[in-house]
């Protein structure tokens, strides 16, 4: 819970919101006991038994054998009798003993189907913990995932740490109804790092789950007068996908030497008439450092008012807690939004899990929502996200390493989010020029760290053309050149062009002088042709001490090959033109004409230059 403050004023919001429910609840009760007063024409009322319940989980005091998926990296039995550090197990003789060596990997799972039907899900577990680790930073885990299939996790449901060890044992109760009607798995998975092990140890693992009530005839000679009774609230299920709360990004890298904080968002999705949240997080305050909370934008987006509890920081022991709740007239918001904005800034290297100790959401009439939780991740390296190679320099390495996967997209196999610095979803020529803007630069540099944003526009504007040219039909490439003008500190290029592939074959790409005429060292990465679809895409890029080039010049040729007399006009379908420091500024196109003619010699001397 969030405290005091919190619940004073859910308290003064229910009793406002409850004022028109005490009026409905009252005229119930008198119309129902009016209605109890006319017997009922069936001789027979149906009162409802209780809602039967059922455990899934086979096995789960670890007292017999099966049911259980076991994995381990020392390829040893997971289920044992050797004892915890209380002396004994939670109960019987029993249980998981997970870990306890170096580098370790070792889970245990079960498959459950869970009933479309079911009204409350409750998964409980015991566990405790012992370890050699003497520092307060986490580094060995035991993390409970719900996956399907096997080792593919939907969902972190919850997530300890040695820095969590006690010689006792400690019950953790996890709400799964946004799971019904699906086969899953429970997953127990414990990894250590390379010393000072920890162990884990699990015993009697339940899954509860409650059905809807059935009703039984029961003779009822006479009509009673029966007082309505106001249910106990539950959480809602809700329609179109399970509420989940979490992180975005769920996994961020900052730099060790980053002095501006780093944003993570606590995000909704599937939310329905959201009318308030609260959330507990916890994190690794060796790693990070909580910076300050603020409210995201999602709550108040129908026009509702909405009210925020103060953050409740505390670096000392890893835990932020906020809320918010909303009031008026309208419908809250449905969706997916951003209820919380929370900066971080790094302490020390190292990885900071982060999650959610307790959260709950309501609707307008405070109901609770069913929620999953979603668990994220920041990691603080002691070098820079520039220094790909993390030797302590940038250096041509760190270049090309980004250059190699040009072009590389989101979902291809080559594509890595930590080479995507702008987080466009490509790896294209603003990344690489990112990286190539920081060349020579070493850790005890500011340039090293490079905390200035990217993709940002300068509002300068830079002019890409293709002129007018003859080509004549010779049998041999013709050099097309591509310009650029009115550039300034011009430091990379990167075009995408399309010919009519009727008349003209695309055979290359040349390097134009222009970029190098400062001194700087150019780089032109292999274009990519499609000769069915007439298109190539080329990027050039420098890096050196000298600045880039001003003014107006060729960067490149593209070589064609006419195979048939005509005019084309060819079309520029995307560029970018980036400065020395990796901002980009806006691009316009000029067009001119390709005018292919009967063959005759032709001198190119710049082909000999």
């Amino acid at each position: 819970m969030m405290g005091q403050n919190y619940r004073r004023w859910s308290h003064l919001l229910i009793l406002v919101m409850g004022i028109n429910l005490v009026v409905w609840v009252i005229g119930s009760l008198y119309g129902s006991r009016l209605q109890a007063a006319t017997p009922s024409a069936s001789p027979f009322a149906q009162p409802l038994q209780a809602n039967p319940c059922s455990q899934l989980i086979v096995n789960g005091d670890f007292e017999s054998t099966g049911g259980w998926i076991e994995y381990s990296s020392l390829n040893t039995p997971l289920i044992s009798d050797f004892p915890p550090p209380s002396g004994a197990y939670h109960s019987g003789t029993r249980g998981a003993y997970l870990a306890d060596y170096n580098q370790a990997r070792d889970y245990i799972a079960q498959e459950v189907t869970i009933p479309a039907d079911a009204t409350q899900v409750i998964l409980r577990y015991w566990w405790q913990m012992e370890t050699q680790e003497s520092s307060l930073q986490a580094y060995d885990f035991l993390t409970v995932t719900v996956d399907a299939p096997l080792e593919q996790p939907l969902a972190v449901i919850a997530a300890h740490s040695n820095r969590d060890a006690q010689a006792i044992w400690q019950e953790q109760v996890v709400d799964l109804s946004t799971y019904k009607g699906r086969t899953i798995y429970l997953r127990f998975e414990a990894t250590t790092d390379a010393n000072r092990p920890t162990a884990f140890y699990l015993d009697d693992i339940t899954l509860e789950v409650c059905r809807p009530a059935t009703a039984t005839a029961t003779p009822t000679p006479t009509p009673t007068v029966t007082p309505t009774v106001t249910p106990t609230p539950t959480p809602i299920p809700v329609s179109g996908g399970e509420t989940t709360l979490g992180f975005s990004p769920a996994a961020a890298t900052l730099p060790l030497g980053a002095s501006a904080p780093v944003t993570v968002n606590v995000v909704i999705t599937n939310a329905v008439d959201l009318g308030g949240f609260e959330f507990t997080l916890r994190y690794d305050p060796q790693i990070v450092h909580v910076t300050g909370v603020r409210l995201g934008d999602f709550l108040g987006s129908t026009g509702r008012t909405v009210s925020s509890l103060p953050a409740n920081i505390d670096n000392t022991a890893g835990k932020v807690e906020f809320g918010a709740f909303s009031f008026g007239a309208v419908n809250g918001p449905s969706g997916n939004g951003i209820l919380a904005e929370i900066g971080f800034i790094p302490r020390a290297s190292g990885t900071s899990p982060l999650h959610f100790a307790a959260a709950q959401v309501t609707n307008t009439g405070g109901n609770v929502l069913s929620l999953t939780l979603r668990s994220g991740l920041l990691t603080v390296s002691d070098c820079s996200r520039y220094d790909m190679d993390c030797d302590g320099d940038v250096d041509v390495v760190d270049i090309m390493t980004v250059a190699a996967r040009w072009q590389c997209r989101q979902g291809d196999a080559c594509y890595e989010p930590k080479y995507d610095l702008d987080a466009s979803g490509r790896i294209d020529i603003v990344d690489i020029m990112a990286v190539a803007a920081r060349w020579g630069c070493t850790r005890a540099e500011a340039c090293y760290w490079g905390t200035s944003p990217l993709s940002r526009t300068r509002g300068l504007e830079a002019v890409i053309s293709i002129p007018d040219t003859i080509i004549p039909v010779t049998g041999r490439p013709v050099a097309v050149p591509v310009r650029v003008q009115d550039a300034v500190n011009l430091g990379a290029v990167e075009v995408e062009a399309n010919f009519n592939p009727r008349l003209l074959s695309i055979e290359g790409v040349l390097a134009g002088d222009f970029l190098g005429r400062t001194g700087r060292t150019v780089v032109l990465l292999p274009p990519r042709i499609d000769q069915t679809a007439g298109t190539v895409r080329f990027a050039l890029f420098t890096y050196g001490t000298r600045p880039g080039v001003n003014g107006t010049g060729d960067v490149a040729y593209i070589l064609v090959r006419p195979l048939s007399q005509g005019q084309v006009t060819p079309r520029i379908t995307d560029a970018q033109v980036v400065d020395t420091q990796g901002q980009k500024d806006q691009v316009t196109f000029r067009i001119g004409t390709l005018h292919i003619v009967p063959g005759y010699p032709v001198h190119l001397p710049w082909l000999t230059r």
